[in-house]
């Protein structure tokens, strides 16, 4: 019973002490907190979910010209097939059409010999080709040896003497003598290398099959290629699933598939539109510099153009400055010499400027003070423009020039008739310093528009072409780009500026001034 009352008091004391322990703790909690610990750590902060960008399924790049040889390209001439080509095929070097910076694609490594005569590249190892076929040593040595001398860069591989499997992933070429602008060549759109097994099988569009990030789906002529993202690409995968290059030959139909939607790139917009573009928040004006020389060619093989003065007095005729303004609404530079400025070792060359007086002088001491008639050849509506502009300037000198306009493919078929007298043709270089000339001065060139058969010309293209030392390089260019300017072999017009239009956020394209734009890796996020 005490043992009860003894608990019995001990809980009642408990009770008590507690009552008053909490009755502290309120009159604490009631001061004005000066006391109180101050808690100097922050709040955990959640991290951010990385959201991974999502991106239009297909781009849809609209062109202005038929890509009639995207199925073969080793024969691309055109730019919108060397832009396609970009996307669907490898080459064993790439140049960067912003940078020119050289770098590797199919090829993992290479080298050249001391002497400059000997490449030897290594390629990656598990290429497919788009048929599923792996991507071997033979397949180079056949495209090499094969396709690329039947086709567009035929007169810049003439120095390739042998091509050598030294095992199933590495190639030795060897050149007949030291050519320091090789690495521009191979690394064109037109040395794409293909799949060897396809085109025995399949005849020229076995060559369609590439290594490239993308594979050709399906080509609707006069409406549209499809690309479709090549899933097995060694290199990095695009964002976009598919490009998609849609033929609008209108420049009005395509600016208008722009701006509603229906496009996501502009190829070339119209110089008329470009101001319209620049104010449309919803569109971007994409320009770089140019590298297509607009020129006046001539038949150099015959009277009258076969006289030097005659040349020379057209070079002092023609109104260069109102050509750009009536071809390209101003939008062009004038061009002084055969080389572009955005062309490796460039230099500024000007011989001749507008001086009527002067040109007048000239066809008296070539012995046509009283004129005659010639024919010049176009096929493009600008140079149709140019044209019938210098008709009129010509008229001071005495000439009377009748302006034909044909197709392109007429035009190539002509060019060995002996009627043609004089052209206004355009020509890109794609690469290093030796294409401005080899390509379309040579005697023995396919481009050779103004049949120049000059061996000062011939030997001193060859003797830059194998210098090492740069600074004598660019010394024997200056001294050919002067020769040939006076000469006037040629007389350069103008160098456009090269235009695209874009819709806003687009993003990875490169862009090139030769107009073959590389839309590889180019995306949309989606809004």
């Amino acid at each position: 019973m005490r043992t009860k009352r003894l608990f019995a008091f001990v809980l009642c004391v408990c009770i008590l002490l507690s009552c008053v322990s909490c009755a502290e703790n309120v009159k604490q909690n009631e001061t004005d907190g000066t006391d109180l610990p101050v808690n100097t750590e922050k709040p955990t902060e959640t991290a951010p979910v990385d959201v991974a960008p999502t991106y239009q399924e297909t781009l849809t790049i609209g062109i202005n010209q038929e890509p009639s040889t995207v199925m073969t390209p080793t024969k691309g001439t055109n730019a919108m097939c060397q832009m396609i080509t970009r996307s669907t095929h490898s080459t064993l070097l790439d140049l960067d059409p912003e940078t020119g910076e050289i770098t590797n694609d199919l090829a993992e490594e290479w080298s050249v010999s001391p002497d400059g005569t000997e490449y030897t590249f290594k390629i990656h190892e598990g290429v497919l080709f788009s048929n599923g076929e792996e991507c071997t040593a033979e397949d180079v040595k056949f495209t090499l040896e094969q396709r690329v001398p039947n086709g567009a860069l035929a007169p810049l591989v003439t120095s390739i003497a042998s091509v050598e499997v030294v095992d199933k992933y590495t190639v030795k070429i060897t050149l007949t003598g030291p050519l320091q602008d090789m690495k521009y060549t191979l690394a064109g759109p037109p040395c794409s290398i293909v799949c060897k097994s396809a085109v025995e099988a399949e005849g020229d569009e076995g060559e369609k099959y590439g290594t490239g990030a993308f594979a050709i789906a399906e080509y609707v002529q006069g409406e549209y290629v499809m690309l479709q993202r090549n899933e097995d690409y060694f290199g990095e995968k695009p964002n976009t699933k598919n490009l998609k290059f849609a033929i609008y030959l209108e420049d009005s139909t395509r600016q208008l598939a722009l701006e509603t939607g229906e496009i996501d790139v502009c190829y070339s917009p119209a110089n008329a539109d470009l101001v319209y573009i620049q104010s449309n928040d919803n569109l971007k004006l994409i320009s770089v510099s140019g590298v297509n020389i607009y020129y006046i060619g001539f038949n150099t093989q015959a009277e009258p153009f076969s006289n030097e003065k005659v040349r020379q007095a057209i070079a002092c005729c023609v109104n260069k400055e109102d050509a750009i303004t009536v071809a390209f609404d101003g939008y062009a530079e004038v061009a002084t010499n055969v080389m572009a400025p955005a062309i490796p070792l460039y230099q500024d060359v000007s011989v001749w400027e507008l001086d009527v007086d002067k040109a007048k002088v000239l066809m008296k001491e070539a012995g046509y003070e009283g004129g005659f008639k010639a024919t010049v050849w176009v096929d493009r509506a600008d140079e149709e423009q140019m044209a019938v502009l210098f008709k009129e300037n010509l008229k001071e000198i005495g000439i009377d020039l009748e302006v034909i306009r044909l197709e392109a493919t007429t035009l190539k078929a002509k060019w060995k008739d002996d009627d043609y007298q004089m052209c206004i043709q355009k020509f890109g270089n794609t690469g290093g310093p030796d294409i401005s000339f080899s390509y379309v001065f040579a005697s023995t060139a396919s481009a050779n528009r103004s049949r120049i058969n000059d061996p000062y010309v011939d030997q001193t293209i060859a003797a830059a072409a194998v210098e090492k030392d740069l600074d004598k390089r660019s010394d024997i260019y200056r001294e050919l780009n002067e020769y040939i300017t006076t000469t006037a072999y040629w007389v350069p017009i103008c160098i456009p500026q090269v235009f695209a239009a874009i819709k806003t956020g687009l993003e990875g394209a490169k862009y090139s001034g030769n107009t073959s734009h590389d839309f590889t890796y180019a995306c949309l996020p989606e809004s």
